[in-house]
């Protein structure tokens, strides 16, 4: 299953660490990933963010970019594409 995972790295509740273990367990599985550590940033910091906003772009649409590519490849896999 591809995982992305947008994670700050002043996140109090989920340690940052735990981000970079997991990252290293995908890439010892041969799982399809992607990571965007975010300086600076703590847990849920895209409540406030906003579709559209630099920061939105930055820190948010880039895991929406990654799934609907995933979702875009698997479904050319199997022979549904529109």
């Amino acid at each position: 299953m591809p995982t992305f995972i947008i994670h700050g790295t002043h996140d109090q509740v989920a340690p940052f660490a735990g981000a970079e273990r997991f990252v290293a367990e995908l890439q010892e599985k041969n799982i399809r990933y992607g990571f965007l550590p975010l300086q600076g940033v703590d847990h849920i910091h895209d409540l406030k963010l906003r579709p559209g906003s630099e920061e939105w772009d930055a820190q948010v649409a880039p895991g929406y970019r990654f799934l609907f590519d995933s979702l875009k490849d698997n479904v050319e896999g199997v022979g549904l594409e529109s």
